[in-house]
Formats: C-alpha cells, structure tokens, sequence
C-alpha cells in the first residue's frame, strides 16, 4: 500500500523488485488453485518451458509491462477539434413536472477529440 501512495517515482531497481515480488505472489496463488497450467515459450535466444506455479511466475515476469515515464502529455503536440455539439440536459429525473425539471441543476455536455 506504500507503494501506491507514495509522491515519488519508480526507479528501474525498486520496478524490477516488485515485478518478482509480484511475479512470485502469483506463482504462489496460481500453485494453490488445482489444475495445471503449461506453459512453453520459444523465441529468438529464449526457450521457456515450465508448469503450474513456476510457469504463472514466468508468464507474469516475462510479459510485465514496462514503466511509465511521464502521465503528461507531450507540450505542443495536442490539438483539439472544433466544438460541433453542446448539449444541455437536467439533472431531474424524467417523471419530474416541467417546472421542476427547470428549477434543477443543468448538465452541459460536449464532445472532445484530440489528435496527436
């Protein structure tokens, strides 16, 4: 849980060491649950072949995401469409009389698209 509410970033040590921490917790609970799961993965250089627990923990670690750098956007390179429909809608629900549904709160509505 520290993880997900601290304010600073992953660096690439504290990244790899929850991807085995977590790689391993799935193993753990793959080994737990009965059946059997095969796994066998060739590749250029790579050749995998496991089963059950140690074959979660490989698909896990393996096909892990990477890390995200940034959450911005890159400046300058996002450009809006015009706006070509707004709609307005209230708040009130529809078996509402006329007059309450004018007294209520309005929504305003309206499409956005972005290009890159």
């Amino acid at each position: 849980m520290y993880l997900v509410i601290r304010d600073r970033p992953f660096n690439p040590s504290l990244f790899l060491l929850i991807r085995i921490i977590l790689s391993f917790a799935i193993g753990a609970l793959v080994a737990a649950v009965p059946g059997f799961l095969g796994v066998t993965l060739n590749g250029p250089g790579v050749a995998i072949r496991a089963g059950g627990g140690i074959a979660a923990f490989a698909l896990t670690f393996f096909f892990s995401p990477g890390t995200i750098t940034s959450l911005q956007p890159p400046a300058g390179q996002l450009s809006m469409d015009p706006l070509k429909v707004i709609d307005f809608r209230t708040l009130a629900a529809p078996r509402k009389t006329e007059e309450e549904r004018r007294a209520s709160q309005m929504a305003v509505t309206f499409p956005i698209v972005f290009r890159n």
